[in-house]
């Protein structure tokens, strides 16, 4: 009504493009889910003991990831390019690796050692196909326990056997070798999926694979692989501390809209067509109307520039603090100190991490909150100069933190008591060692601690 054929003609025309992108967009997501079946080891994986099993969850989660591996047969058919399995009685063994893995090794070595000449589109090329390889191999680990589930739970005999074996073969072919010098890329698409690998190589502490770390380290003596991690723990805690700078920002300027508003300045604003905003003023077409634009410094802008910021959140570096964990688990005393007494000390970073984490934890970053405790306590056990490196970084006003709230918004209960006692099985791990030293630790941490808060 009112409008000229011309603008009717321009609004049909475009009603029937998105029509047409609302009907391709069903089209792709139906196909996608057909390639790719459903995410459960029924589906993936094909052969398994039970249907309750099937239901079961194959990969982290069902995105569009890079940090999750991919979900289809052909991909599951690959990986038996390099993995023979054996079937009895319905339930799937891991029965030998095949020599074809050394190509895999001899893939990423080759695409990892030469950058010079290369243009950013073959830069991209090269890094996609380790990539792939390393998805490959970690599947093959992955794929070890998968089979070997019962019940959703794992049968930790069969499983930790079949994953000790695949370990250890893929630990001869020297993939420590490749994948440490790529843990350190600048590029995290390349260097997550380097340490998601690491950490499974290192699952269920397999003193084997800690020694090749140590035996690369001791010959190369490349400090790469720890400058790296620092990086990124650094990162993320700037990362942190900008986030909530900003959210402080967007919550200041919200209240000022209210506090306008209320006062009648804002309703006056609104009225002669300014609004609360800051920014410049656009005439829109045929309403003989002024209408606002915000600049940077106005509600919506900060709320789409959060937005942003949290798509490409660097500040999770669960992965990272997991391997740290694993190099430590053992009480594996020469990979601690190395942790320590490098030209970047990871123990100490780590503590501080906790201190920016815990001021603010919730349902975003609980999981990473509670891998950085256990960070911590393998750090510490049975290492007094690590426990004292803990205690100097003020590790005692993090725990502090965490038992005094009663509960983390967005947290359940269970989650909360968890997060509290990996708090207290810190604790426990700072005064494992019985020394003149930890005597006097202990004595500091008597004074120090919230003991209302432990006893709560």
């Amino acid at each position: 009504a009112g409008q000229s054929r011309s603008e009717q003609a321009y609004n049909s025309h475009y009603d029937e493009e998105i029509r047409m992108n609302i009907d391709l967009n069903k089209f792709a997501f139906n196909l996608k889910a057909s390639y790719q079946r459903k995410n459960t080891l029924q589906s993936q994986l094909g052969i398994v003991p039970s249907r309750a099993i099937g239901e079961v969850a194959y990969t982290e989660a069902d995105k569009d990831d890079e940090k999750f591996l991919p979900l289809g047969r052909e991909f599951q058919h690959f990986v038996r390019t390099f993995v023979q399995y054996r079937v009895h009685c319905k339930r799937v063994t891991v029965d030998h690796i095949r020599y074809e893995v050394h190509a895999l090794m001899d893939m990423i070595k080759l695409n990892s050692q030469h950058d010079d000449g290369l243009s950013s589109q073959e830069l991209v090329e090269r890094d996609s196909i380790v990539i792939k390889c390393l998805k490959v191999l970690r599947a093959m680990l992955h794929n070890a326990l998968c089979f070997l589930s019962g019940e959703g739970e794992i049968d930790s005999d069969d499983a930790e056997a079949a994953l000790y074996y695949v370990q250890n073969v893929l630990n001869a072919f020297k993939v420590m070798d490749s994948i440490i010098p790529l843990s350190a890329s600048l590029n995290i698409d390349v260097s997550t999926p380097a340490l998601q690998l690491m950490a499974v190589l290192l699952k269920n502490y397999n003193p084997m694979v800690q020694r090749a770390f140590l035996d690369y380290y001791a010959t190369t003596h490349d400090s790469a692989f720890f400058t790296g991690l620092a990086r990124r723990i650094e990162g993320a805690k700037s990362f942190i501390a900008q986030n909530r700078a900003l959210e402080e920002l967007q919550i200041e300027s919200q209240n000022n809209s209210e506090r306008q508003y209320s006062s009648g300045e804002g309703r006056s604003n609104r009225d002669r067509g300014t609004g609360t905003y800051t920014g410049t003023m656009t005439q829109s077409q045929g309403q003989g109307q002024a209408r606002p634009v915000a600049d940077m410094h106005s509600g919506d802008a900060v709320t789409q520039f959060a937005e942003k910021r949290k798509a490409r959140d660097p500040s999770d570096i669960t992965v990272p603090l997991l391997v740290l964990q694993l190099l430590c688990e053992g009480h594996n005393k020469n990979l601690q100190d190395i942790l320590r007494t490098g030209q970047d000390n990871l123990v100490h970073l780590t503590t501080e991490f906790l201190s920016v984490l815990q001021s603010k934890i919730d349902d975003t970053n609980y999981k990473l909150a509670m891998q950085c405790l256990e960070t911590l306590v393998d750090m510490a056990q049975d290492s007094q100069a690590n426990q004292q490196c803990i205690i100097d970084a003020q590790a005692v006003d993090s725990i502090n933190g965490i038992l005094r709230v009663h509960r983390f918004n967005g947290v359940g209960l269970a989650e909360t008591g968890a997060l509290k006692l990996g708090a207290l099985t810190l604790i426990s791990a700072l005064l494992e060692i019985q020394t003149d030293s930890t005597a006097a630790n202990a004595l500091y941490l008597t004074l120090s601690l919230d003991i209302g808060a432990i006893l709560e």
